[in-house]
């Protein structure tokens, strides 16, 4: 609570970010307070080099320096329990969304760390192969902070080559085309909204942004690889909890029962 006044919720304050004027108005926002800073560091290394420029110089200094935005991070979740086969699906849009903001402000060098939830399905190797091009070094880690179990991992993307504002219009262009993002169906939610899950509508599964047929055949054995790895060590950990929840006693799974369903009814 005591960061909330720096949340940006967007243009319609609601916080959903798979809606694209709610990312142009994220974009809009830091610009601006970029600009503010930037502009008055500025005017303050004029004023003390006595150093007189035209307004269109100002303004040349000042595009170089516009997004020097240096790290980004993405760890948005949404509820996929009720279809954990499809979690990597329903949580495409969002990854996608996330990455479209992040390109739209880090600047040239920086670094993006964002979640993922495996990496097979098609919309995942294409975001993951559009990564690959735009970062220097793209590596794929589970950190030991989550759920060994799990099947969550992340990307850390460093030195950020640039992007022609070109393809990030073509980004918004595909989440506008492929997402109900402008809200066109009344009275519908987004997956992980809360609510019954009666009155929520199906997740939207996106197709790939980059054609799949584009994507080296080395970089396909490159996702495959890495797939196995993480798989076989989620695999290794949850059989470790099943062997050691049945060596546990009567009373251990009792105690184990009641604090979960303590923590189901808070």
């Amino acid at each position: 609570k005591e960061t909330q006044s720096h949340w940006l919720n967007g243009q319609d304050e609601t916080g959903d970010i798979t809606r694209t004027a709610n990312i142009e108005h994220v974009w809009r926002t830091i610009r601006a307070q970029l600009s503010s800073k930037s502009t008055s560091s500025t005017e303050d290394n004029n004023n003390n080099n006595n150093n007189h420029k035209s307004t269109s110089d100002h303004h040349h200094d000042h595009d170089k320096h516009s997004r020097p935005i240096m790290l980004v991070t993405a760890d948005c979740g949404v509820r996929v329990s009720d279809d954990p086969y499809d979690q990597e699906k329903i949580l495409a849009p969002f990854i996608f969304a996330q990455l479209t903001t992040a390109l739209g402000i880090l600047g040239h060098n920086g670094s993006l760390i964002i979640k993922f939830l495996t990496l097979l399905e098609p919309i995942s190797i294409d975001i993951m192969y559009l990564l690959n091009c735009v970062f220097t070094s793209v590596n794929i880690a589970k950190p030991s902070s989550t759920k060994s179990s799990s099947s969550e991992v992340y990307a850390i993307c460093t030195g950020f080559k640039g992007m022609d504002s070109q393809y990030i219009d073509k980004m918004i262009q595909y989440m506008n085309e492929t997402m109900d993002n402008n809200n066109n169906k009344k009275g519908t939610t987004t997956a992980g909204d809360s609510g019954d899950s009666d009155s929520r509508t199906k997740p939207v599964f996106i197709p790939p942004f980059i054609p799949l047929s584009l994507i080296p055949d080395s970089f396909m054995d490159q996702m495959v690889q890495q797939a196995q790895y993480f798989a076989n060590h989620q695999k290794e950990h949850i059989e470790q909890r099943l062997a050691l929840f049945e060596n546990l006693s009567r009373e251990e799974k009792a105690i184990i029962a009641q604090v979960r369903d303590t923590n189901t009814t808070m």
